[in-house]
């Protein structure tokens, strides 16, 4: 009897504490693991290197921008165990007052062999307006052009600390592009009977075979773009702004410590056509990258990198009559939760101040996913995967503000969950859960912002058993196919 009471006694003090829904501090033992990837371009903000330091692979510097050995030091012994540099995969700059790398001398010395517009035209730094220097596209069918490159490349990763390259441009469509159209005519012409395309794959196979020996892992930007001959060779893909992205439209704000501005503004349907904008087609290019991956990627591929941009949130303190740049919470969670549908991963820079970019979501740790795919409910408009520690969500609907009801197997019987945006513990109830969903208007397109959620089982948050501790969904060491 006495235990009862006890037991009575508990409960009610435990569902008033709870009337709000928000019952019980943040848990502070969810499942835990490294973030996956990080880029960073500031060498000097040591609470942004802290930040990046507790991810696995980090992008900063590259060849014509070297990362200080201090740096690279910090972070390693921070325990990040790849840094990645930046190369620009199809061309190498000319730099016309020196200063050149000895490849960079040999191709322009070379480049009636070794280039594909060796008189010009040099499309990208005329449009960027580099009057320093020009490019020279590289001819991968030139094995004397590829070794080279494969051990400059290589040899400047080893000498420098890094042990990881990321190539822009990397899958080399850019050439089907009508500004590039004379270097696709030279190529064309020089090899009538070879693709430019294929050529680029030739480049990453003997970049891959050199790899194995000196433990160099490969990032490639829309290497999806050419899949047949760039999945199978690298160890990470990207995509920029398929989720998140950003730009500037001519807004002008009274933003704190900066003045009278022009701010940037969030894109929340990057890759739909202007005045159809839909966030079905974000999850059309998810499922055709999760296609891709399964059909090309090779034995050493990781995993897909969304990488997503957002604009601060602007908000208006009235006693100052400023702006005050905020977290964009909702945004990183978005292209978080959006990535999760399809198990890859991502990353939101925020441009604008990097100090805004940082969240706890990249360190949580989901665990392996329990269905082959994603869920989508049409007529409701979400998406959801259910994984061993907790489920993605993710609404794309008309409805600023409704109420979700998700009935699943995947779900359990009855218990909590916790809401890791909201940080409040919703209840499950015969394997069924009703998410409370309050949205805003998209000032750019007049449409419902889409919302990511991300949340965690009550008995993998209180309860942890040791071996889901330890277990790091992605050091992203295997992706699940």
């Amino acid at each position: 009897m006495r235990r009862l009471c006890f037991a009575l006694i508990f409960l009610f003090s435990f569902f008033s504490f709870s009337l709000d829904n928000k019952f019980l501090l943040f848990p502070k033992n969810y499942p835990k693991k490294r973030g996956d990837f990080a880029p960073t371009f500031n060498t000097n903000d040591y609470s942004i290197l802290n930040f990046v330091s507790r991810f696995n692979a980090v992008e900063i510097g590259g060849v014509g921008d070297i990362t200080p050995q201090r740096t690279i030091v910090y972070l390693k012994n921070k325990g990040v165990k790849r840094i990645f540099c930046y190369d620009w995969m199809p061309a190498v700059y000319y730099y016309l007052d020196g200063g050149n790398y000895p490849f960079v001398e040999w191709v322009y010395d070379n480049r009636y062999s070794a280039t594909l517009n060796p008189d010009g035209p040099f499309p990208h730094t005329e449009s960027e307006g580099y009057t320093f220097a020009r490019e020279y596209y590289l001819d991968f069918l030139n094995e004397d052009v590829v070794n080279r490159k494969v051990d400059f490349i290589t040899n400047l990763v080893i000498e420098n600390g890094y042990n990881g390259i990321f190539f822009d441009w990397a899958s080399g469509v850019f050439i089907l592009e009508p500004e590039y159209s004379t270097i696709k005519s030279y190529f064309d012409e020089k090899h009538p009977h070879n693709s430019y395309l294929e050529s680029v794959g030739y480049f990453y196979q003997a970049l891959k075979e050199k790899c194995k020996n000196i433990d160099i892992q490969i990032i490639t930007n829309q290497g999806y773009r050419n899949a047949e001959n760039v999945l199978p060779y690298t160890t990470y893909d990207m995509a920029e702004s398929y989720i998140v992205g950003y730009d500037y439209f001519g807004k002008t704000l009274n933003v704190d410590g900066y003045g009278n501005i022009e701010v940037p503004e969030t894109q929340f349907f990057p890759v739909s056509e202007q005045g159809e904008e839909d966030f079905s087609d974000t999850l059309y290019y998810l499922n055709e990258i999760d296609s891709l991956i399964k059909q090309y990627a090779g034995e050493g591929f990781k995993k897909f990198i969304f990488m997503d941009y957002a604009a601060p949130e602007f908000v208006y303190n009235e006693k100052r009559g400023v702006y005050i740049p905020k977290k964009p919470k909702n945004a990183i969670f978005l292209s978080f939760a959006t990535a999760k549908l399809i198990n890859q991963t991502s990353f939101l820079e925020v441009p604008f101040d990097q100090h805004l970019e940082f969240s706890e979501i990249y360190f949580v740790n989901l665990g392996r996913a329990l269905e082959a795919n994603y869920e989508v409910n049409w007529e409701e408009k979400y998406a959801v995967r259910f994984y061993q520690n907790g489920f993605v969500f993710v609404y794309f609907g008309d409805s600023l503000e409704s109420n979700i009801e998700i009935e699943s197997n995947f779900l359990p019987g009855y218990g909590f969950v916790f809401d890791m945006f909201s940080e409040r513990w919703l209840y499950i109830n015969r394997h069924s859960i009703s998410i409370h969903i309050k949205s805003k208007i998209d000032p750019l397109t007049g449409k419902v912002i889409p919302i990511g959620r991300v949340f965690m089982y009550e008995d993998r948050v209180d309860i942890l058993q040791p071996e889901l501790q330890n277990n790091e969904e992605t050091s992203g060491e295997k992706i699940n196919r």
